[in-house]
């Protein structure tokens, strides 16, 4: 999946319900002042990889250059939903706890009064705030067509349609199937490499396909249920219709990067 950082604004990175995430924060001491040369546009770019690197539970980069604070800082932000479903706990479930990772240390800021568990990113917002930036980690499209392995053929997909988005054309329900499809990959990052969302004009639900390879499924320690074309699989407790590989094999789907097929109605985003 190829994952870049998108400016939300000018801000702090808040829950889709405007309250505070869970953040692990960090300050750049080599970097102060950020008033300095580069060094603010340093801070970004250093805070924005940190949080690609750990894509698999980062939903957004906080940078803060504020101007009573000569040090910048970036957090690293999420919910606890995410951030357990890569396998990762919390060192301490406290606001402004201590969390080692990777060998780097950061402070735990935690929403609802600084209880953690009760996060939930549920795609973000931003609240306007001096001194602040706010990066979403998404996925870039790639474009109008069909999402292919590296060679062209037909990778490992899940299917689901969202029927309460029927008709796709009505108000902004296009949109919201695919902000919820890319939200669902994101959500499954150890082994979705792309998320497929099919509008066409001749079939009024929306539907969503999670794209990946046999071997990115089975390496994050899944197993499917039904190694055929059109197989169900639940995962995560909602049910799919599996699509492998061109032939109904799964086991020789291999993602190798992915590509694009044109094809009106589909969109792809990697």
């Amino acid at each position: 999946m190829t994952i870049s950082a998108v400016y939300l604004g000018a801000g702090e990175c808040t829950q889709g319900n405007g309250q505070y995430p869970l953040k692990f924060t960090k300050a750049y001491h080599d970097l102060k002042p950020h008033t300095s040369g580069t060094n603010t546009a340093a801070t970004i770019a250093r805070c924005q990889a940190d949080c690609i690197r750990n894509s698999a539970w980062c939903r957004a980069a906080e940078v803060v250059t504020r101007d009573d604070w000569l040090s910048p800082e970036c957090s690293l932000v999420t919910d606890m939903a995410s951030f357990a479903a890569a396998g990762l706990a919390l060192q301490n479930n406290s606001f402004g706890g201590s969390q080692n990772m990777g060998g780097v240390n950061y402070r735990t800021y935690c929403g609802n009064g600084g209880v953690c568990t009760q996060t939930n990113w549920a795609g973000g917002s931003l609240s306007l705030r001096a001194g602040y930036r706010c990066y979403l980690i998404e996925q870039s499209y790639l474009g109008e067509g069909e999402c292919r392995q590296g060679n062209g053929q037909y990778p490992l997909k899940f299917s689901i349609k969202y029927y309460d988005l029927r008709p796709h054309t009505s108000g902004s329900n296009g949109a919201t199937a695919i902000t919820r499809c890319r939200a669902t990959c994101k959500e499954n990052s150890m082994w979705c490499r792309a998320a497929e969302v099919v509008t066409r004009d001749i079939w009024p639900t929306p539907s969503c396909y999670l794209v990946t390879d046999m071997a990115s499924f089975a390496a994050a320690g899944l197993a499917l249920q039904n190694n055929i074309w059109g197989g169900s699989q639940t995962i995560g407790g909602v049910n799919y219709i599996t699509y492998c590989g061109g032939n109904g094999v799964c086991t020789q789907t291999n993602w190798a990067g992915g590509s694009l097929n044109p094809r009106a109605g589909y969109h792809c985003y990697q």
